[in-house]
């Protein structure tokens, strides 16, 4: 019977029994030393005879920081007499577990961590009990011949990891401090589910049955689960269901969530300088940019006015891309644009552009070419231009 480590760890349910004293309403074993029935870590190297036939797992997320957790086993005896103890079931950031048998509230205290744990650890599950803190028990006792069905709920908090970019901003926010100043987060979904601790029982299915129910912008990759197949659940979230095989030890998911925060980001951004060439006068530049992939490629539109005689207006749309800033390693970036003079005379041309940023500010190189003008100061040219961005 898997009980699970989902969410960092999440949850397991570990199917170790220890004898324990007879109740009101429950057979009890037959009494014996109390490590002798502890299943794969006993003592005496006796499992219990209890038997999972099938086990289903269901996780329900609706896009927050928790999901609902929903185990069912069915939990068979064997013998001609009955069968039972205490089980434990193990979650880290695990909220309002309750197990139930056969209908009936189940939740014990746990007072023999130790002897859970060696149990675990000899089922294969020492990395997820390393992650695991909360300790659940349940009391479960079986009739001979019988079968009991055992429901898990609760709620797991979600691994969410978010990055940011500390000291390393990405070009968007390193260029465009003031218009893009909160960072969005690039969310990642986690959730493990112990599978080792199954195999503590008297036997266990070949697979067990898995869902996993998400909001339809997730496209979780799930490491371990065979046969998926993806439906549209009614209220239209994805729906994942498969089979997860016995012999692992983990099953893994995880989604990368995508930027969430500020969707457009960019700027605005001026620039004077001049021309290194032949072609004279002092050169302007003001524009924008948006980040359209990710947060490192940038659509930009430029108008720039050369001084002389004429003056000439020049607009530039262009494609780039560019680096971080780290520190004392400034943001480069390189791109293309289609300069458009269009004055005095319309103009077509090429260009590739280079660029250097501090933060905020920094320095603009461009290399223009016009093919179809003739031959002239202004047919190509190279602009060098100090850039602030906002």
């Amino acid at each position: 019977m898997i009980l699970t480590s989902v969410m960092r760890r999440l949850l397991v349910v570990v199917v170790v029994l220890v004898p324990r004293l007879a109740g009101a309403n429950a057979a009890a074993p037959n009494p014996a030393p109390r490590m002798s029935a502890l299943g794969a870590a006993g003592v005496a190297g006796v499992k219990t005879p209890l038997t999972v036939d099938s086990a289903s797992v269901r996780m329900d997320c609706h896009g927050g920081d928790t999901c609902g957790l929903e185990v069912h086993y069915a939990v068979t005896n064997p013998t001609d007499e009955p069968q039972g103890g205490t089980a434990a079931f193990y979650g880290m950031s695990t909220n309002d577990m309750k197990v139930t048998v056969n209908g009936a509230p189940a939740n014990v205290d746990i007072t023999d961590a130790a002897v859970f744990d060696s149990a675990v650890e000899q089922a294969g599950g020492i990395s997820g009990l390393r992650g695991a803190s909360d300790r659940q028990g349940f009391a479960i006792t079986v009739a001979p011949k019988a079968t009991a069905q055992v429901v898990v709920t609760g709620t797991i908090v979600v691994n969410m990891r978010r990055g940011y970019d500390g000291f390393a901003p990405m070009a968007d926010v390193g260029r465009h401090l003031l218009l893009t100043p909160k960072p969005p987060s690039e969310a990642r979904m986690e959730l493990d589910y112990f599978v080792a601790p199954i195999r503590t029982w008297g036997a266990a299915p070949k697979d067990m049955a898995f869902t996993l129910v998400n909001p339809a912008d997730w496209n979780p990759y799930i490491n371990g689960a065979e046969d998926v197949k993806v439906t549209t659940a009614p209220d239209g979230r994805t729906e994942r269901n498969g089979r997860v095989p016995t012999t692992i030890d983990m099953l893994s998911i995880y989604a990368y969530l995508g930027e969430r925060g500020q969707r457009l980001r960019g700027g605005v951004f001026a620039a004077i300088g001049g021309n290194v060439d032949d072609a004279t006068g002092v050169r302007t530049r003001v524009g924008g940019e948006l980040a359209v992939i990710g947060r490192s490629y940038f659509a930009s539109l430029a108008l720039e006015v050369e001084s002389g005689d004429p003056t000439s207006y020049v607009i530039v749309p262009a494609f780039s891309a560019a680096t971080p800033w780290i520190l004392i390693i400034p943001s480069l970036g390189a791109g293309v644009g289609v300069p458009m003079r269009v004055s005095p005379t319309f103009e077509v041309g090429g260009r590739i552009q280079l660029d250097a940023h501090f933060g905020p500010v920094g320095y603009f190189v461009a290399f223009d070419w016009y093919p179809g003008m003739e031959a002239g100061p202004r047919r190509f040219e190279v602009a060098m231009m100090a850039q602030l961005s906002l």
